[in-house]
C-alpha cells in the first residue's frame, strides 16, 4: 500500500523505542519533492502555557484532550507513516 499524506491529515507513527507511538498532523508535504518525506506536528496530552500551543476539540481517536505545540516540527519518511487516523 502507497501512502500519500496531505497537508491537515493525521497518521498515527511509531518514534521507536525511546518515544511512543504518536499521532501526528501533517502540516506540510510535497509530493514533487525527490525525498518522502513530511512535516509534521505531533499531539500532546499536556499542556505548558506556550502561546505556540493549541488547544484542539476533543478528538474521537484521543482519549484525553490533546494540543499540537508550533515549536515541535519533526520531519517522518512516508515509510514511518503506519496508517491514516484522521
Amino acid at each position: 500500500m502507497s501512502i500519500h499524506p496531505k497537508a491537515s491529515e493525521v497518521y498515527h507513527v511509531d518514534l521507536g523505542m525511546v518515544q511512543k507511538p504518536r499521532s501526528i498532523l501533517i502540516g506540510s508535504t510535497d509530493g514533487e519533492a525527490p525525498l518522502a518525506v513530511v512535516t509534521g506536528l505531533y499531539f500532546a496530552t499536556q499542556f505548558h502555557g506556550s502561546p505556540y500551543e493549541v488547544a484542539l476539540p476533543k478528538l474521537p481517536w484521543m482519549r484525553e484532550q490533546c494540543y499540537v505545540n508550533a515549536q515541535n516540527l519533526g520531519e517522518y519518511k512516508f515509510i514511518e507513516l503506519q496508517r491514516i487516523v484522521g
